[in-house]
């Protein structure tokens, strides 16, 4: 099937290749967000919005007359899958306009009046080859994630969700499903 036809396919709560995201907190899947925890998300999207190009991406200013803030296991869907994101999927991702794969620790929502804002909190790994030269289809990343903090990131910065296949020392990753309108 080409790019064109796949992304195009209806299935889910959106057509693909839509570049939208679905988020249904329950009880289940979503635990409200306190103390300290809610202070750094506040402050994460904070800072992200004082960028003109987040406001613009994202559809004008942070409110700061949001209904909840949450932390979610799975119930996020993004460009109209049917399988949903949860904590352990692997993604291919941008940080600080670098491109990286990693795989989901924790995801956090916000709800306001007229959208759902979702960071991911990723635990990146080292990427050691890129397999399909000039495509980002195929990688070898290390086994391990790289030590230290995790990348925090807008769900517009998510780019693909992976299959990570562990070989030993190395792991290989391919892009599964694009969350944006075009291959990258």
């Amino acid at each position: 099937m080409s790019m064109t036809d796949f992304m195009g396919t209806k299935k889910g709560k959106f057509n693909r290749g839509q570049g939208q995201i679905a988020v249904n907190p329950t009880w289940k899947n979503s635990t409200k967000l306190k103390g300290r925890e809610a202070l750094d998300f506040a402050q994460f999207l904070e800072h992200q919005f004082s960028f003109a190009s987040v406001r613009k991406t994202y559809d004008g200013p942070l409110d700061n007359a949001q209904l909840s803030d949450c932390a979610l296991k799975s119930g996020v869907y993004i460009n109209g899958y049917s399988s949903p994101w949860k904590i352990g999927c692997a993604c291919a991702y941008v940080h600080d306009e670098i491109d990286k794969i990693g795989v989901v620790r924790n995801m956090f929502c916000r709800r306001e009046e007229s959208r759902m804002l979702v960071v991911f909190q990723i635990a990146p790994y080292s990427i050691l080859d890129n397999l399909v030269p000039g495509r980002k289809v195929l990688f070898s990343v290390a086994s391990l994630p790289v030590e230290g903090d995790p990348d925090l990131v807008l769900w517009k910065s998510v780019h693909y969700k992976c299959l990570l296949i562990p070989n030993g020392a190395v792991a290989t990753a391919m892009m599964v499903n694009s969350t944006r309108t075009e291959e990258i």
